[in-house]
């Protein structure tokens, strides 16, 4: 078993009077200066904290640290853990006396504050102010109402105005200056602090960062009589102590480890002999390895009544991650605290349950790991002092929404997905299959949600009926077929949706995916930021069954030059659409100049359609008056605007009525706008053309063209065929794919 050794005093009222009070111009004083002229009050403030600093420097002391921030404040940590500040340079918009101590320990101030005139004494009455020994003052300046310089020697209870050598009143105010640095230079040397006065005398006082001895306690320490209460102190680098406690008190220090050992300390038991201090200090005299000594103290009061103590806590909210919620708790008059940590949702505890089940507080900034995302918590803490149980507080905090890094984890959490305009859900489809390039089965037979990763090899496709198929980090996914992908309806309901897939065939002729005419319509064919290479002479679809939604988006198809015109849908007369969507895509050739066009049938019927921001490199309209891209008879309402047609090498036509989008007469019931596209040859612009729009007969309800028949200049700052990226210049950035 560990020994334990502990350090005992019962201490005599002469070590308070030649010992303890001998630290009392150690203390820290300075409050805040309320009700003063509000233009001084850093210049007040920052005098007397400096004051305090001479005070305590002059009086001989080691330091632990010293830091200077951005503002020249110096925070000095001493031995005994009291903590100092010392503004160097200005100290604020003011004249500020220069303070100093002379060789008998008196205070010298020169009021002028610019270091010209000699310094003379402060003089309480006839007697000068004594700044060290158990009889030192610490002078607190203010500002009175006419910005005279005040000065207290009660610790702020009165305040008298301050007399120069004249007899005169000495003003705050500056003469038009800032005042000038309050010390000739204040600066850390290793392991010496220099501070130089402007008089030119030098402190140098030892830091040993490896010498503490701190006592963890605020303010004055409150006892009932004959209570007992426990102080954590931080022994750093301390071979030996000795305690002393006033008459009446006990304290004992416990064996340190690692660097932290708990002081007890015990008020007096009631008695009527008079003999027993009822506030006074608890002193730690602390010796180093290294000769060195300090002194930490802790106030403690008692009272034979019970001491009404209110402890008092308060909870902020701070940094908030997906899985992470920190929070710091600030108390006061406490001897310990309780916290719990649970969902908002729950009901909040009381006192007694905190006191029962919490957690003990330590730290006061607690972080808490491991938490669900997009969720709030609340943080309660129950302050103690004793057997005294404050109101219990509390802090709410929300964790911020989970990152996801692939779209397979957001859909199976229930999170909506996304594609092409329409919102696929866990709710509305079900589970979803993962295919990597490890998967014993990676055909996609079955209908069904399939989330393919980006490295999985040989996936391959059967038929479409109900079929998702969504790569699983956003990076293009392959699959394949051999023959035909065949778009099969049975019910009326049935579905191809695809996202972030590259498609390739094995076919060689026909048409890469096939419907047909069924009784029942196909519902929803959605192809999102997907890749397709279409085969020499063989259309994207045959599409003659009715499907109710076809949206094309941000799709990149490469075709190849045919021996006549192919088709993006081949459809016929019997074919009806409800909605048709083509926006935003890339349709090129590397190969020449291809054919090719949304429909094969004039007389196909849609109900709505959109053809928008497409761009079309080498891929040209058939011809003739239902050989154009976008033919408006054949729609009930739609939309083509901001297509561009890149046309670098035709020169073929034989009369300039081929158009890329057709307009045709209006019929009742038609709303059709086609507006701004734009038709863009290359070096060689030929005498006959292709027109962006050509208008056989506009109506009221078609909104006439305003495309452009030619341009001089090239329409992309990129162009790429091998890869297929165009991306469109500066004058032409509102045409063509947006990417």
């Amino acid at each position: 078993m560990k020994a334990k050794r502990f350090w005992t005093a019962l201490a005599v009222s002469a070590c308070l009077s030649a010992g303890c009070s001998d630290l009392d111009e150690y203390k820290n004083k300075v409050d805040e200066l309320d009700g003063r002229v509000t233009a001084l009050e850093t210049v007040t403030t920052n005098l007397n904290k400096n004051i305090v600093t001479i005070q305590t420097l002059y009086g001989g002391t080691t330091i632990n640290s010293a830091t200077k921030d951005a503002n020249n404040v110096w925070t000095i940590v001493l031995s005994n853990g009291e903590t100092l500040t010392l503004t160097q340079g200005s100290i604020g918009e003011g004249k500020a006396p220069v303070m100093s101590v002379d060789a008998d320990g008196y205070w010298m101030v020169d009021y002028d504050g610019a270091g010209g005139n000699a310094p003379e004494y402060i003089m309480n009455g006839e007697n000068k102010v004594l700044a060290l020994g158990t009889d030192g003052v610490t002078p607190k300046f203010g500002v009175d109402a006419d910005k005279y310089w005040t000065v207290s020697y009660d610790g702020g209870a009165t305040y008298i105005r301050v007399l120069d050598a004249d007899g005169q009143p000495v003003s705050a105010l500056p003469d038009g200056e800032i005042q000038d640095p309050y010390f000739a230079d204040v600066k850390l040397e290793g392991d010496q602090f220099k501070v130089i006065l402007r008089t030119g005398e030098e402190l140098v006082i030892p830091v040993v960062s490896s010498f503490l001895c701190a006592i963890e306690s605020v303010g004055v320490q409150q006892f009932n009589a004959g209570e007992s209460k426990p102080y954590n102190v931080t022994v750093k680098g301390v071979k030996s102590t000795m305690i002393t406690a006033p008459q009446g008190w006990t304290a004992v220090l416990g064996e340190p480890d690692e660097e932290k050992a708990v002081l007890t300390v015990t008020a007096p038991v009631p008695t009527k002999a008079a003999i027993a201090d009822s506030r006074a200090d608890i002193c730690i005299l602390a010796f180093s390895t290294q000769g060195l000594a300090t002194i930490a103290k802790m106030q403690v009061s008692c009272s034979d009544t019970p001491v009404v103590i209110t402890p008092v806590a308060s909870v902020t909210p701070g940094e908030a991650t997906q899985s992470t919620l920190a929070y710091s708790v600030a108390v006061s008059d406490v001897t310990s605290w309780m916290y719990i940590h649970q969902l908002a949702t729950e009901p909040a505890p009381d006192a007694a349950k905190i006191a029962a089940d919490g957690v003990a507080g330590s730290e006061t900034s607690l972080v808490f790991e491991g938490l669900d995302p997009s969720t709030e918590y609340t943080l309660y803490v129950l302050p103690v002092n004793g057997e005294q149980q404050g109101a219990v507080v509390s802090g709410k905090n929300t964790t911020s929404e989970k990152v996801y890094t692939n779209m397979y984890d957001k859909y199976m959490d229930g999170l909506d997905i996304t594609v092409g305009g329409k919102t696929i859900n866990k709710a509305t489809y079900g589970d979803a299959t993962l295919i990597e390039n490890s998967s014993e089965n990676k055909t996609l037979s079955t209908k069904g949600v399939y989330f393919v990763k980006s490295d999985a090899e040989n996936v391959a496709v059967q038929n479409a009926e109900q079929l998702i198929i969504i790569s699983y980090d956003n990076n293009i996914a392959a699959v394949s077929k051999s023959g035909q992908f065949a778009v099969v309806s049975s019910t009326g309901d049935d579905y191809l949706i695809m996202q972030n897939i590259k498609y390739t065939t094995g076919m060689t002729s026909g048409n890469m995916l096939g419907g047909s005419k069924v009784d029942d319509a196909f519902e929803t064919i959605i192809l999102d930021k997907c890749k397709f290479e279409v085969p020499t002479d063989m259309n994207f679809m045959y599409a003659q069954l009715p499907i109710n939604e076809f949206v094309m988006v941000d799709c990149d198809i490469k075709v190849h030059k045919s021996s006549n015109a192919k088709y993006i849908l081949q459809t016929n007369t019997t074919s009806t659409y409800t909605s048709v969507v083509f926006r935003n895509n890339i349709f090129y050739c590397t190969d020449g100049n291809a054919i090719y066009l949304p429909f094969s049938n004039a007389n196909a019927t849609i109900t709505s359609a959109d053809f928008s921001y497409n761009t079309f490199a080498s891929v040209y309209p058939k011809g003739g008056s239902n050989g154009s891209y976008i033919i408006a008879k054949l729609f009930t309402s739609a939309t083509a605007t901001r297509n561009l047609f890149y046309v670098p090498d035709y020169t073929t036509l034989t009369t300039d009525k081929y158009s890329a989008i057709l307009e045709s007469p209006n019929t009742a019931g038609q709303d059709i706008s086609i507006t701004f596209n734009l038709v863009q040859y290359g070096e060689t612009v030929p005498t006959k053309k292709i027109k962006p729009h050509f208008n056989l007969s506009i109506s009221d309800k078609i909104v006439a063209p305003y495309g452009k028949k030619t341009s001089d200049g090239e329409p992309f700052s990129t162009k790429d065929f091998a890869n297929g990226i165009f991306v469109p210049a500066e004058t032409y950035a509102s045409y063509g794919a947006q990417r």
